[in-house]
């Protein structure tokens, strides 16, 4: 989707929608001393919000500046240390280095901009920073009908990560009525075997 697409796409959703955050996150994120996070690709903030409440300090970097509105509304409702940024993250740059960083359902298709993503991605990781990213797998492709491109697999996540200790590298099965309805959106009938790929890795300079 362009990005006058997906603006659009957050304006229409109610204004009492609030994102929540991605479980799986959630749960590999248990164990992890709160510090300074980098949600790139945050859409209107669940996973950047949800880590804020656990007392990380949270950076939250969309192109979708409705979604960026609704983020920092939702900050300011709930008192949360959590800062949002509109910028398009194939071109941002991190400025400072982060504790954590993740990427949730938000690289860009395969070329110039997915490096570039993982590059700055890896710019603002500290040097002993956990990295998480969760995406659709190339295997959804057919039950999806998406382009290839706009997917990736595990082992090429893992090929931007060479330089980091991977820690878990696995495919996830999703529920994706549940995750819809995450997002603010009514996919019921989308059925079929929609699988996810997860890398959890850190580095241990």
């Amino acid at each position: 989707m362009k990005r006058e697409d997906w603006d659009q796409d957050y304006k229409d959703l109610d204004d009492a929608w609030c994102a929540e955050p991605e479980p799986i996150i959630m749960e590999e994120v248990k164990g992890l001393k709160p510090g300074r996070g980098l949600d790139l690709g945050c859409g209107a903030g669940g996973n950047a919000l949800w880590l804020a409440e656990q007392g990380w300090e949270v950076v939250g970097v969309d192109w979708a500046e409705s979604a960026i509105k609704k983020a920092r509304a939702s900050a300011t409702a709930k008192r949360l240390g959590a800062s949002f940024i509109v910028a398009d993250i194939t071109q941002w740059k991190p400025k400072r280095e982060f504790d954590l960083v993740i990427s949730n359902y938000a690289l860009p298709p395969a070329g110039s901009q997915r490096q570039q993503t993982f590059t700055s991605a890896l710019q603002g990781l500290d040097h002993e920073g956990t990295i998480m990213i969760l995406e659709w797998d190339k295997s959804s492709t057919i039950v999806a009908g998406w382009d290839p491109k706009d997917l990736i697999s595990v082992d090429e996540i893992l090929s931007y990560l060479k330089e980091l200790t991977i820690e878990k590298a696995k495919i996830i099965k999703i529920d994706f009525e549940a995750h819809a309805r995450r997002e603010g959106h009514d996919h019921k009938g989308d059925s079929g075997d929609w699988v996810a790929a997860f890398v959890r890795a850190s580095r241990h300079d």
